[in-house]
């Protein structure tokens, strides 16, 4: 696993189609805020120049790429 890989949704949660969008979000932020080095290094790696967030879920809107979207844009945890 390369370091700036965040960690894989579902890892500790449940898989994202058998939960609530909104407490499989929650439960994800929880692990990207856990790996805060990680994330800062992806975060890093995202200024210098495109990154590509892949991802296997049917639904485009509640997945984990578009998670761990978020606070690569906002700069939060």
């Amino acid at each position: 696993m390369n370091t700036a890989d965040p960690p894989a949704a579902g890892s500790s949660a449940e898989a994202p189609s058998s939960l609530p969008a909104t407490e499989f979000r929650g439960r994800y932020r929880r692990e990207l805020a856990a790996e805060h080095a990680r994330l800062e290094k992806l975060r890093a790696r995202a200024q210098t120049g495109p990154v590509t967030i892949l991802y296997a879920a049917r639904d485009r809107e509640h997945n984990n790429a578009v998670v761990l979207a978020e606070p690569l844009r906002t700069g939060e945890s």
